[in-house]
């Protein structure tokens, strides 16, 4: 017998009373506690840069803006319908699982499904790194240098990654879940901060000045903006980590392990390359667009859907959950339109880097 997708799952309500039984999920995380995960995984260098990006696209950016707001969201809450399926279909993954997007690839096309989702994600988080380490570095010595203080750029990303170094020693993010709460505050507090500086300086901003929007512009802002709302590689780990992982579409409309020596030294390690990476390219703009053009598109844009829809017409002991026909075609074109639009956001930030972007490393 075949189940309407808004029910998504055979008896939900029986499922409620269970899901909390299973190891972890009795101390997991709350609805409102992943909504702020959410929140501060989305809402900081990405909506920072986002008026760099409006004015690269014109007035047609603010609707790119929603329109990207709006799928991020739709495609976040499918992700989390293709966890709920997961659990509810393979009993192995009833456990904590440290990796449940790699494992809704690996159920859906098998191993090459778990190792596209791996490498992307770790593409993104990778860059990602290097991003806020080079913003907050940024940030840091400006507000220094007006102090009256001179310490280069290149010393700050190294202090900067020494005090986040012990924190990447955390475990999952029920371990370090104050650190949410801090990033959802900084981040309001930067945009009040910049919509009171707004609000000061237009009485004395000359003429608006509007560059020309061409090709090459257009999809190096899409990829900033695509940035902005891509949170998806973490919304599955927040939903692993949930008491009740079938209210994780509450938490998202609601936003909008113990130590080891290994992970020490690992994360360390990934740490200093990330430290590399950013001395290296000490430009946080190009990098931003490229992740967001490249592997966030895919993982924000394309594989939730893909997920999606090859879950619904898989066949077995459950209970098959079938896609209405709107849905199939919503998950058709933003699929289409997230791999074109990816595609030709890459080559304007690849374009950028090699050219306009390019700097000297800090260590030269």
């Amino acid at each position: 017998m075949a189940q309407d997708s808004a029910s998504l799952l055979p008896h939900v309500s029986s499922v409620k009373g269970e899901i909390g039984l299973y190891g972890h999920h009795t101390h997991g995380l709350t609805v409102l506690t992943t909504a702020v995960f959410a929140v501060g995984e989305m809402a900081g260098s990405g909506v920072l840069a986002l008026p760099a990006a409006l004015n690269g696209t014109g007035y047609i950016g603010i609707l790119l803006n929603v329109m990207c707001a709006i799928v991020s969201a739709y495609t976040g809450m499918l992700l989390g319908r293709c966890w709920l399926m997961v659990l509810h279909r393979y009993s192995e993954y009833q456990e904590h699982s440290r990796y449940p997007y790699p494992a809704i690839g690996q159920v859906t096309f098998g191993k090459p499904g778990r190792l596209i989702v791996s490498c992307a994600i770790n593409f993104t988080l990778f860059g990602v790194s290097v991003v806020f380490l080079l913003l907050a570095s940024e940030n840091i010595q400006s507000l220094i240098q007006d102090a009256g203080a001179n310490i280069s750029f290149c010393y700050w990303l190294l202090i900067v990654a020494g005090c986040l170094l012990p924190i990447t020693w955390l475990g999952t993010p029920k371990d370090f879940w104050p650190i949410a709460v801090g990033a959802v505050v900084a981040t309001s507090v930067a945009c009040c901060v910049i919509l009171a500086n707004i609000a000061e300086d237009s009485k004395t901003l000359p003429p608006a000045f509007y560059p020309k929007i061409d090709f090459k512009g257009f999809f190096f802002a899409f990829g900033t903006i695509c940035f902005a709302f891509g949170g998806h590689p973490a919304f599955p780990t927040f939903q692993a980590d949930m008491r009740n992982p079938e209210k994780f579409g509450k938490a998202i409309f609601i936003a909008y392990m113990s130590f080891s020596y290994k992970r020490v030294i690992f994360r360390t390690a990934m740490m200093a390359v990330i430290l590399f990476v950013a001395e290296s390219i000490p430009h946080f703009g190009a990098i931003l667009s490229l992740v967001g053009g490249s592997t966030t598109t895919l993982l924000a844009y394309i594989l939730p859907p893909v997920f999606y829809l090859k879950l619904c017409s898989m066949e077995g002991s459950w209970e098959k959950v079938t896609a209405s026909l709107h849905e199939k075609v919503a998950c058709a074109e933003i699929i289409a339109i997230g791999a074109v639009a990816g595609i030709a956001s890459t080559y304007s930030a690849i374009s950028d880097l090699a050219t306009s972007s390019f700097s000297k490393p800090c260590y030269v």
